[in-house]
């Protein structure tokens, strides 16, 4: 067994912990509370082309055509403030420049917050989906760097 690579991995009782040997998780989805449940089941229908999986009465599971994730939406009445704990931004990492290029366009006809950095290797969208979640979609710069492999740490502190 492969020892953890950082410092501190531990379980509750202090015994070190190695890595797993059956493969790394991939998060598969996310739960996202909303306000208005029909208007963030267009959204994210039309941004990502997503098919409603199950539907209740405040509560409603999207899913890619290859089944890859999940967006389950739920209809709440009260937002979670920005800068409180939880989820602070959905990420979605694209493998080109063109694929990234093709959701900005998405973006920019489904909301007018949307912005771009370039941050070689790697270029960021940001957006906020209709209840003001922001969403982060991350590509290469150019095609010859190949899909980016971890999010810059300077875009959780952009607002």
């Amino acid at each position: 067994m492969r020892p953890c690579p950082h410092a501190g991995c531990a379980n509750r009782e202090g015994k070190a912990m190695t890595a797993p040997t059956a493969g790394a998780p991939h998060l598969h989805g996310a739960v996202v509370h909303v306000r208005d449940l029909d208007r963030s089941v267009a959204f994210y229908s039309a941004l990502f082309v997503l098919d409603v999986a199950q539907r209740e009465a405040n509560a409603v599971v999207l899913t890619g055509p290859d089944g890859q994730f999940e967006i389950a939406l739920r209809q709440r009445a009260a937002a979670q403030p920005l800068g409180g704990l939880g989820v602070q931004a959905l990420v979605w990492r694209l493998p080109t420049p063109q694929a990234l290029a093709e959701y900005e366009e998405r973006l920019i006809g489904l909301t007018d917050r949307v912005t771009r950095r370039d941050h070689p290797p790697v270029a960021i969208v940001t957006a906020h989906d209709p209840d003001g979640q922001r969403l982060l979609l991350i590509g290469p710069t150019t095609a010859a760097l190949g899909e980016p492999d971890h999010i810059p740490l300077e875009v959780f502190t952009w607002e």
